[in-house]
């Protein structure tokens, strides 16, 4: 059949819920698309009985532990498994790469725009600075937020060194270590 055109967003923090129903209800996903109707999810009990699942003091303590494991990995803007160096020391975060708003009214699709520019960067990067692992373009960050993960710390630092201050598509890059 046709879809519907619902949708599910999980947040990790109640508060966000809260925010998101108040600016993206009413909102356009796309101009000139119908408005979202955004609410919070309601969860209802099927069926007359309840049988609450017996937990132990150890239970609760794992998964509050595990809880906080994945509410720290979700807030983590690195996402880079390296052993070797923690991914701070290796990760360089720039801001103002790209403007989102320009990009959706660019003459190129979006998948283009971000596959050159991902291009780009890598490519400048590993010229100038050493070995990169992965970049990653938070593509709906109003910053035009860009990490790019290295495999030396030393690469980082120097990419830092080189790409903080300089002039990219008519605004001043700020770069740092991923703190």
């Amino acid at each position: 059949g046709e879809p519907k055109g619902d949708g599910l967003v999980t947040y990790l923090k109640a508060p966000s819920v809260e925010l998101a129903c108040q600016i993206l209800d009413g909102a356009q996903f796309r101009p000139g698309s119908d408005a979202l109707s955004v609410a919070a999810a309601k969860f209802e009990m099927k069926g007359e009985a309840y049988v609450k699942k017996k937990r132990t003091a150890t239970d609760a303590k794992r998964i509050k532990r595990m809880k906080e494991k994945q509410e720290q990995k979700a807030l983590d803007w690195s996402g880079f498994d390296d052993p070797e160096h923690k991914s701070k020391d290796v990760t360089a975060i720039m801001k103002y790469l790209f403007d989102p708003k320009e990009v959706e009214r660019g003459e190129q699709s979006e998948e283009t725009f971000f596959r050159e520019l991902e291009q780009d960067i890598r490519e400048e990067c590993a010229t100038k600075c050493g070995e990169v692992k992965k970049v990653k373009i938070y593509r709906y960050n109003p910053q035009g937020v860009v990490s790019v993960c290295f495999k030396l710390p030393q690469a980082a630092a120097k990419c830092v060194s080189i790409m903080h201050g300089r002039w990219f598509g008519g605004k001043q890059i700020e770069a740092d270590l991923f703190d």
